[in-house]
């Protein structure tokens, strides 16, 4: 359980620096952690039918133009909301942590939305002005492939398996910067990075399934990006840590489950944005614990203004969850 694993690493966080005084030091206050679930860009076959019959792979299709520039666009928009949002005070600049699933159309959003955060490293008039940079030159975004964040490979989508070593292969294109993305050399990918799931779900995988698989992620990267967290806050001043999630659209689903309790029947829009903070509570001695994870603020930004659709899921066979958020839905942000 995320929660559950979450608050273990926050209690062996304060076992190991709780000797040193009844209040934690500055320098070892774990960061805000922030994370946002993006659905991937609109993809080409979607407005080129035929482009699926032009290769070897059409359920791997890349974005259109108009997707790549919905990715752009909310890499500068993401970048807007660290800046100019409730966390405008931190003097230090975020770091942003990217996660895609390996699918091509994932990829370039990943990819795109790391462009878009770049391209605000230089926007900023002055170190003090409205138009300051959130991004550390120093520390710039990092792109990580997991496979856990993956399609869900229902026989709704797909009529049969799809190929065993699409992995493999997206890691090589990466690497030799080949086909329609050369984005590895431009926008760094993490090639020490060890994913949580190496391949691909099984073909057929069940609405059950696909939730384990997905909570089984977010739980993982809950407890990577704590234990990064910590660590940096040990080594430096204490700093924001924003993790991007790039996925597909049932997967988006699954994460709003995981951290909602409620499930959506509608399906999110390209390149939508959901946000929820994880907020480590600081070292209380009167009680011996950390509460590693506060009630998450929860933000939808989509493009087209909406309600939340939710249903009944009591006779779902789902895993339990632990986390909670309140949502709203705002509107326009990708309206280009």
């Amino acid at each position: 359980m995320a929660l559950l694993q979450a608050t273990q690493a926050a209690v062996q966080y304060k076992e190991k620096y709780s000797h040193r005084a009844t209040q934690p030091s500055p320098a070892h206050a774990v960061p805000d952690v922030c994370f946002y679930f993006v659905r991937h860009g609109e993809r080409r076959d979607h407005v080129d039918p035929s482009w699926a019959d032009s290769t070897p792979r059409p359920y791997d299709p890349p974005l259109s133009d108009e997707g790549i520039e919905q990715a752009y666009v909310t890499g500068r928009f993401l970048h807007d909301l660290e800046r100019e949002g409730a966390h405008r005070e931190k003097a230090a600049s975020p770091l942003y942590w990217v996660f895609t699933s390996p699918f091509l159309r994932c990829v370039q959003t990943a990819g795109h939305i790391i462009r878009g955060l770049k391209s605000c490293t230089t926007a900023g008039a002055s170190p003090a002005g409205p138009g300051t940079s959130h991004i550390d030159a120093s520390s710039p975004p990092r792109l990580h492939l997991e496979p856990g964040l993956g399609e869900w490979m229902s026989d709704q989508y797909f009529t049969a398996p799809i190929d065993e070593d699409l992995v493999a292969t997206r890691h090589q294109e990466l690497a030799q910067g080949a086909g329609t993305h050369p984005i590895s050399a431009r926008y760094g990918v993490s090639w020490d990075y060890q994913p949580l799931i190496t391949e691909l779900a099984a073909y057929p995988e069940s609405f059950p399934d696909l939730a384990t698989r997905i909570e089984q992620t977010l739980s993982g990267l809950v407890r990577q990006v704590m234990h990064r967290a910590q660590q940096v806050a040990c080594s430096s001043a204490p700093q924001r840590v924003v993790v991007v999630l790039v996925t597909h659209g049932a997967c988006i689903n699954k994460l709003l489950w995981a951290t909602t309790r409620q499930f959506r029947i509608d399906f999110p829009d390209y390149c939508c944005l959901t946000r929820a903070c994880l907020r480590p509570a600081p070292f209380q001695p009167s009680t011996g614990t950390i509460p590693a994870l506060e009630r998450l603020p929860y933000q939808a930004f989509e493009s087209k203004p909406r309600v939340l659709a939710l249903t009944d899921t009591s006779n779902l066979d789902l895993p339990p969850l632990e986390w909670h958020v309140d949502a709203q839905v705002y509107a326009g942000h990708l309206k280009l």
